[in-house]
């Protein structure tokens, strides 16, 4: 079995990563990872952000990035096996790691037209791939999605079905199509929401399950034991980023954003490979 994985480097990707990682790190022929933006560029970047979230939801996204790249730089200093980064976690692994601006150009097709994945694997990357992106599988492209597809496609689910009021939340882990999450379901499981919960405690919760779920459809898969099932598409709702007036909504439900022990919690709950027998400090 041959993997590709596309993925963004960050904590989220590391935490529902971190079992296939674990499990098939000599199948793994490349983990390819988005382009943060360069520093001429960042103060755009940084500006769009904020423009398209608002203050608040932007401010506590990058306390949660800020404090888990920490962790994980004066880890790694100290040898921890624990992980915050894709890219540190596939580095101790011994798993070739680069970088690529965009999925869907000729340049990214033709290197892997010759080297075809079985499974191509896409994880929190913020691109929609094309059609020639995903027949680079010879069997399935798949990817998680923190949400009960068909209802929630889109960016930032968790926070719209906050907004929404609604009772549960799911992850999704499905074949991938062209258009945003229409897949075929492999595996798709739910949890409830608390009034009180905050957005980072349940996103917890949710690559919890998420990392656990997509080892087992990867393995299914292969397997051959899963039976997709074909997405109700009546029942399709998709949403795009959200803004103030939903961080507003979230907080009016009895939701929160983040709370100190949710910061606790996450650093607590970082993979951690105590067995490998891999050198940290390679």
């Amino acid at each position: 079995m041959r993997i590709l994985i596309l993925a963004s480097d960050t904590f989220a990707s590391c935490y529902y990563l971190c079992k296939i990682l674990e499990k098939y790190h000599d199948n793994i022929i490349e983990i390819v990872c988005t382009y943060r933006p360069l520093a001429k560029k960042r103060g755009k970047w940084l500006r769009r952000k904020f423009s398209e979230s608002g203050f608040r939801y932007f401010f506590v996204r990058a306390v949660m990035r800020l404090t888990l790249g920490f962790c994980d730089r004066i880890y790694s200093k100290l040898g921890i096996m624990k992980f915050f980064k894709l890219s540190r976690m596939a580095r101790t692994l011994g798993i070739k790691i680069s970088y690529c601006s965009n999925f869907n150009s000729l340049e990214f097709i033709n290197k892997f037209s010759a080297n075809r994945p079985d499974y191509l694997i896409s994880c929190c990357i913020a691109q929609k791939l094309k059609a020639d992106v995903l027949r680079l599988a010879k069997k399935n492209p798949i990817n998680v999605h923190a949400a009960p597809l068909p209802k929630y496609g889109g960016i930032a689910p968790t926070v719209w079905a906050m907004a929404n009021k609604e009772k549960e939340v799911a992850v999704t882990i499905h074949i991938m199509h062209e258009d945003l999450d229409t897949g075929d379901i492999l595996l798709q499981e739910y949890m409830p929401m608390k009034k009180g919960q905050s957005l980072f405690s349940l996103g917890l919760q949710q690559v919890i399950v998420g990392q656990r779920l997509f080892l087992e459809a990867l393995e299914r898969l292969e397997e051959r034991t899963i039976k997709p099932k074909k997405q109700d598409l009546s029942k399709k709702s998709y949403f795009s980023h959200p803004g103030p007036a939903q961080i507003k909504q979230l907080r009016e439900a009895g939701f929160s954003l983040l709370r100190f022990r949710d910061v606790i919690n996450w650093i607590k709950s970082a993979p951690c490979f105590p067995d490998t027998g891999y050198d940290l400090r390679a």
